[in-house]
């Protein structure tokens, strides 16, 4: 249940469950994540998420305000897929 979507409302690229916005199938096309991929951010932009198809955890640290106004996160992550899938 705790990854599990908990509302019937159109979440974009996520749904959100109970600990964590999870990843759905507008998200895979829209994004590297997997299906089923799931994370969540702090408020002064830390970012962590879990690919478990993968099988990695990833997580940015961060002190900013206002939050991703440079798109870091969605840099970071193709940064590390990357580099995941060179392996």
């Amino acid at each position: 249940m705790m990854l599990s979507k908990q509302t019937n409302l159109d979440d974009g690229d996520s749904d959100q469950g109970f600990a964590a916005w999870v990843t759905n199938e507008k998200g895979v096309k829209n994004s590297s994540l997997s299906l089923g991929s799931y994370g969540f951010g702090g408020f002064f932009d830390t970012y962590s998420y879990t690919d478990p198809k993968k099988n990695f955890t990833a997580t940015l640290f961060l002190q900013m305000y206002p939050n991703n106004s440079h798109k870091i996160h969605e840099k970071y992550q193709q940064i590390v897929y990357r580099t995941i899938d060179d392996l």
